[in-house]
């Protein structure tokens, strides 16, 4: 089973992820928490440079033999936004990679107890893409999102976070764990709508094609927060199994 958090940089994803994947149980299932940014990598990061970069390509050659609509599609959101930058190129050709891996994890995980939380998933990789921009140029996530979500991921919990309270959020932890740390508090307001508008229209597709979407409050507290992430997981593999 695969769930994807998504919400705003500061509503509490990464800390609540990994506080149910470290400290609940959830009847008999194992908590994993990862990001796409290293699910799968650890089996190649001790190889030299030159054969990384031709596993990855290959992973990507893979990606649109497999899925070449959802990896087209992920082309042409990626390549839409602008300013087009060469971090979105890498993210943008990084997620495409991934979509053969989701698939074989979510199929194999049918038969397994172990649950995969993506704190830094492919629905918030289209937000993340989106910026710098603004919003009456941004691209569209309704293709991506149509093509790729429906049987990679089982479930969605979005976080609501009013755009102030994530600011701050950002600005009290470490800096360098995003881009929105070379942003002024102007500018990142400015930025933040245009992201939050394209991961609530990637989750309400999402909704409408019948994945389900867990709401949460991120101004509640951490454990109540969980264990109603706890509750829905178990809930959803109850479901699957009848």
């Amino acid at each position: 089973m695969i769930i994807e958090f998504v919400g705003l940089p500061g509503s509490g994803k990464t800390t609540t992820c990994r506080h149910l994947a470290g400290s609940l149980k959830v009847d008999g299932l194992t908590l994993v928490s990862t990001t796409s940014a290293t699910f799968g990598r650890s089996s190649t990061s001790h190889l030299p440079l030159v054969r990384r970069k031709l596993i990855a390509l290959w992973r990507i050659l893979r990606s649109f033999l497999q899925r070449p609509w959802g990896s087209l599609s992920f082309l042409l959101y990626g390549l839409s936004s602008r300013p087009l930058t060469a971090w979105k190129v890498e993210q943008t050709f990084s997620g495409i990679s991934l979509l053969p891996r989701l698939q074989e994890e979510w199929s194999a995980s049918r038969g397994r107890s172990e649950v995969l939380l993506f704190e830094q998933g492919i629905v918030q990789l289209f937000g993340s893409l989106a910026l710098p921009g603004a919003a009456d140029r941004g691209p569209d996530p309704a293709a991506p999102t149509r093509a790729v979500i429906p049987g990679l991921i089982d479930g969605l919990v979005w976080f609501e976070c009013p755009q102030e309270i994530a600011l701050s959020r950002v600005r009290n932890r470490d800096r360098g764990r995003s881009r929105f740390d070379a942003w002024s508090d102007d500018q990142a307001l400015d930025f933040l709508p245009v992201m939050l508008s394209v991961l609530e229209k990637s989750v309400r597709i999402a909704e409408d094609l019948g994945v389900p979407v867990l709401r949460l409050d991120s101004s509640q507290p951490l454990e109540a927060n969980s264990a109603r992430i706890a509750t829905w997981i178990s809930t959803l593999r109850a479901e699957a199994a009848a």
